[in-house]
């Protein structure tokens, strides 16, 4: 069963903005949690229950999250400058350009802007003790994205359950991440890994290389664990920090084939859901008539044509406007499948939002070569 997880806060927030910046940092605050979008029935509820013991885990909550920011948010959408300026700011420190960097520059500017935490450290990095190595020197362990000292009232306002200590304040290791991951079956997934269930195995990067499961193995036994080794807690101490919690903020969006949506059965909710959205889907590019059908079955019309806007990063974050799909081409499924094949991405992968011509009807669609899964991976 597909997980429609909850987004009605966040799309009646976003119906609200037009700006593109302001629209993504909505997204990046009010967007479900990657695992609270996995199917209901797909993991053992407490899996990863010693990984949260251990490492003192808290949910931060992105409906609470939202909820707060909203005032500010309308804010930005009649005056966006302070968050340009930060967002400039912050590219001109971390200069990679990529979609995870713009993304921790959204976080950063929600928890410094809008959380307003007493100290922000972002990306500090963790290096060996050069007199346990050789010859040469202090190598680095790695980098911990984010530590904020949140609070009593911050952290009660942002965590669900709320929490029990008695401290005043703590500081929070928070590690980010935003991934998009396409689900396979189960003969076409990765190799799981020690500790962690094989079902998040299933759902494979669009460039091929990692997964679900991968990634959270390596956010639960290296970088969340990283500000528990003794030479981050000693980086830490020299600057007044000791952590005693830590969280992810992990976004992004879990795409379902299009197979999936082709029972009578998993068609019904939809049709009761028409103007919020479908679930993210993907489908080789021989496969687009499969989503002619389900806009056919959908609209009980027969559908010849949808409208097809492209998404380049980084605009893979919050959907487009209503407005901006209005004014967006329609595609024909051979229009379609050129624009896929002759549009660059991760090994041929292209990101489009699609709609139905009246817009009552639209979701996310990612479109991959026909061979994509089945090639040896690059290295």
């Amino acid at each position: 069963m597909i997980n429609l997880a909850s987004t009605e806060d966040l799309q009646g927030v976003l119906q609200e903005l037009t700006h593109p910046q302001v629209r993504d940092l909505a997204w990046v605050i009010g967007s479900p949690k990657l695992l609270d979008q996995l199917p209901l029935e797909s993991l053992p509820a407490s899996w990863a229950k010693d990984f949260e013991s251990a490492l003192c885990i808290v949910e931060l909550s992105p409906r609470e999250a939202l909820k707060e920011a909203i005032p500010h948010l309308r804010s930005l959408e009649l005056n966006p400058v302070p968050l340009l300026n930060s967002l400039e700011r912050s590219a001109q420190v971390f200069t990679r350009v990529r979609l995870g960097v713009y993304y921790e520059h959204l976080v950063y500017y929600w928890l410094n802007h809008i959380i307003q935490v007493d100290e922000l450290l972002r990306e500090l990095q963790v290096y060996s003790d050069p007199a346990k190595n050789d010859s040469k020197g202090r190598r680095t362990l790695g980098a911990l994205d984010m530590i904020a000292r949140l609070s009593k009232a911050q952290l009660n306002t942002l965590c669900r359950p709320h929490l029990t200590q008695s401290e005043s304040s703590s500081s929070l290791h928070l590690e980010l991440a935003s991934k998009f991951y396409l689900q396979v079956p189960s003969d076409e997934s990765h190799e799981p890994l020690d500790g962690m269930p094989q079902p998040l195995f299933t759902w494979i990067g669009p460039n091929e290389r990692d997964s679900f499961g991968g990634k959270l193995h390596r956010l639960y036994t290296h970088q969340l664990s990283l500000s528990k080794t003794p030479e981050a807690i000693s980086a830490l101490r020299s600057r007044g920090y000791h952590i005693n919690l830590r969280s992810l903020w992990l976004k992004g969006r879990l795409f379902f084939h299009l197979s999936a949506l082709s029972s009578p059965d998993s068609l019904e909710p939809l049709k009761n859901n028409s103007g919020r959205g479908l679930p993210a889907l993907w489908c080789r590019q021989g496969e687009l008539d499969q989503l002619f059908n389900l806009y056919q079955k959908l609209t009980s019309a027969s559908v010849s044509e949808v409208r097809a806007s492209l998404r380049p990063k980084p605009q893979w974050l919050a959907p487009p406007t209503l407005a901006e799909l209005r004014a967006t081409p329609t595609h024909t499924q051979a229009l379609l499948k050129e624009g896929a094949m002759n549009s660059r991405g991760e090994r041929g992968s292209t990101l489009w939002y699609v709609a139905s011509a009246d817009l009552s009807f639209r979701g996310w669609l990612m479109i991959v070569p026909d061979d994509w899964g089945r090639r040896e991976p690059t290295r």
